[in-house]
């Protein structure tokens, strides 16, 4: 993490079947900085990629996110998302006024390949008349 990076909270869960399918397990921190977003973002894009991270798709953001980056190994994926100081309270980030940036870093389990590439789109048949 960031040298001034304060922990604020840790995040996990065990993996799960929901209805689209396995849910991955995943581990991580919430942390706050006074660094800005870009800085953020760039500490982990260097030091993920020197230890042989690929940049992958962004991750899926949850209702209290701004932003977020991904990159990958085998069957990890590293999720950075930055939390939307107006849902501070809502995503229970109690003391995040005392930050210029919060954020969420995690790994998570995965199945899919690295880097994902999405299948292409099924070409749906017409309409009946």
């Amino acid at each position: 993490m960031p040298p001034d990076a304060t922990l604020i909270r840790q995040v996990g869960a065990e993996g799960f079947e929901n209805i689209t399918g396995w849910q991955g397990a995943f581990f991580g921190h919430v942390y706050g900085t006074q660094l800005s977003i870009d800085e953020v973002f760039a500490f982990h894009d260097t030091e993920l990629t020197k230890l042989g991270w690929k940049p992958d798709l962004k991750p899926i953001l949850s209702s209290g996110e701004l932003r977020g980056w991904g990159w990958c190994k085998p069957r990890m994926f590293f999720r950075l998302a930055i939390f939307d100081p107006a849902e501070y309270d809502r995503t229970v980030v109690l003391d995040g006024a005392a930050y210029r940036v919060v954020f969420d870093a995690r790994i998570d389990g995965t199945l899919q390949p690295c880097p994902y590439v999405p299948r292409p789109l099924t070409t749906l048949p017409p309409p009946r008349p």
